[in-house]
């Protein structure tokens, strides 16, 4: 194994020794009765991915990274000091916060100076040139996921405010996540009959796509 395999592999064991050492951690602490602490934990987590990638990013990328990571652990700190906390926060926040970094992740590379998220998949698919008409579809696409996951993460938060937390549990943990599948399986339905000259789609080689390192580059 090359030394940068092994570096990649030895992150990659890191980083799930500190999600399941984070998941762990929260549990207990909402177990204890800490809820202060849980929810700090909960954003000293969700602070790592940023801070981790500030550290290796281009410099043109790595203030924004930088930015997020101050504003979670800023958030982490408050909450540590925040008084009256609903138990609920522990249990929304991080839902809530995951969609919205998911959202802000597409948003971002619709910025001027990047490429769309779903156009540089095609391209690591396809290689330089796409076919007709895909780069604007991919680029519609990549709006599609910026938009819909903030959007469900909204949805559920309304329902809390008028159904109570068991309605919000069933809609963040069982009808979103149903939506979001069938999303991205319909899309590949309406790809195949919307462009058919593509060739049939496969969830398959999306997966594969999605498993290759360079489709998460913000830069054109």
């Amino acid at each position: 194994m090359s030394a940068a395999a092994l570096s990649a592999s030895e992150s990659n064991v890191m980083r799930l020794t500190l999600t399941a050492a984070a998941f762990v951690a929260v549990h207990a602490a909402i177990l204890a009765g800490a809820i202060h602490l849980a929810v700090a934990l909960v954003l000293f987590s969700l602070a790592f991915a940023p801070a981790a990638s500030a550290l290796r990013a281009e410099s043109k990328h790595r203030r924004l990274y930088a930015i997020i990571a101050a504003f979670l652990l800023g958030l982490a700190v408050s909450a540590i000091y925040w008084p009256g906390i609903d138990g609920r926060v522990a249990l929304i926040l991080p839902a809530f916060l995951g969609s919205m970094l998911v959202s802000g992740f597409f948003a971002y590379s619709m910025l001027p100076g990047q490429m769309p998220v779903i156009v540089r998949m095609c391209h690591v698919r396809r290689g330089k040139v796409l076919p007709d008409g895909l780069e604007r579809y991919a680029r519609n696409l990549t709006w599609g996921w910026a938009l819909l996951p903030a959007s469900l993460a909204f949805a559920a938060l309304a329902v809390l405010a008028g159904f109570g937390l068991e309605a919000w549990s069933w809609i963040n943990n069982v009808a979103n996540p149903l939506i979001l599948i069938s999303f991205f399986a319909g899309e590949h339905v309406y790809r195949a009959w919307r462009m058919p000259h593509l060739g049939k789609p496969s969830m398959l080689q999306t997966f594969g796509v999605m498993a290759n390192k360079d489709s998460w580059r913000h830069s054109a």
